[in-house]
């Protein structure tokens, strides 16, 4: 069997392309499309090495766990990097078994090359093998992180006064908190995630708001006063009122918003995340 090194990695690209679009469905990842790119591109360099070295399949073994977090590492970043690489490896194997058994299903023939297997077959019947299986495993990832409560999450960056707070924020459709002034959406987070952006001293009077209301804005410090507002927030259990401010620069996923920042009274748990973002 012939091996063209440039229809292999180019097939592996676009394979490689549609396994990690899938593992970040499950994960609740946003993916961008240069990541997507690298790491497909890296996965179709290793292709080309394993095949290529022709090693036995036991020695094969470790490089192929060693691409998953490495292609997991160029994708998504490093923040849990174990976790997408499990599921890498998991959306791998029933990604490329599915493809194996529809390729032998349909008359195709198996090879092996050192410690990888290919399957014999047409490049058209591939991509509609490999179109099939990325529909059903994308509807399968997105029901499962439905049901994990994984949701999608949001790459949130703030700019306030010369200083920065970037973080991830879980998409949740029922947080549909608004400034009343401005009807302006409003993100919830931790206070640790905006630390970097306020004193201590203002940290320390804003944990006294839910209680003790418009008074203590009256005492932030003046660089501070003029940018908080107080938004109300009705739940299940109650309502209060959030310190929010509005930052100089607010981006979600890169793309420049208007918005607010609300400081949670209380620690957000939400499948990890430590803050929340609606509709926005």
């Amino acid at each position: 069997m012939i091996i063209y090194a440039d229809v292999l990695f180019l097939v592996n690209l676009v394979l490689n392309g549609m396994i990690l679009r899938i593992t970040a469905r499950a994960g609740g990842t946003r993916l961008s499309s240069p990541r997507l790119l690298c790491g497909a591109a890296l996965g179709g360099a290793a292709a080309i090495a394993l095949t290529a070295l022709q090693l036995p399949a036991l020695a094969a073994l470790p490089l192929k766990l060693l691409t998953a977090p490495l292609m997991c590492l160029v994708a998504f970043g490093r923040r849990g990097i174990w976790r997408s690489s499990l599921l890498l490896l998991i959306v791998s194997f029933l990604f490329g078994g599915g493809i194996w058994a529809l390729s032998l299903l349909l008359g195709g023939e198996g090879y092996r090359v050192g410690g990888i297997s290919y399957a014999a077959v047409s490049l058209p019947m591939l991509f509609l093998s490999a179109a099939g299986l990325y529909a059903l495993l994308t509807f399968a990832a997105g029901r499962w992180c439905a049901r994990a409560g994984t949701g999608t999450v949001r790459r949130i960056r703030c700019e306030a006064g010369g200083h920065t707070a970037a973080f991830d924020a879980r998409l949740d459709p029922g947080c549909t908190l608004r400034d009343p002034t401005s009807n302006i959406p409003v993100i919830l987070a931790e206070e640790l995630l905006l630390a970097s952006l306020v004193s201590p001293d203002t940290l320390r009077l804003l944990r006294r708001v839910p209680t003790e209301g418009l008074p203590v804005l009256a005492e932030l410090p003046e660089g501070d006063r003029s940018r908080f507002r107080l938004v109300p927030c009705r739940t299940v259990t109650g309502s209060a009122l959030l310190p929010a401010f509005r930052p100089d620069r607010l981006t979600v996923d890169g793309r420049l918003v208007a918005g607010l920042v609300a400081l949670s009274p209380m620690p957000i748990s939400d499948a990890g995340a430590r803050a929340l973002v609606g509709d926005i």
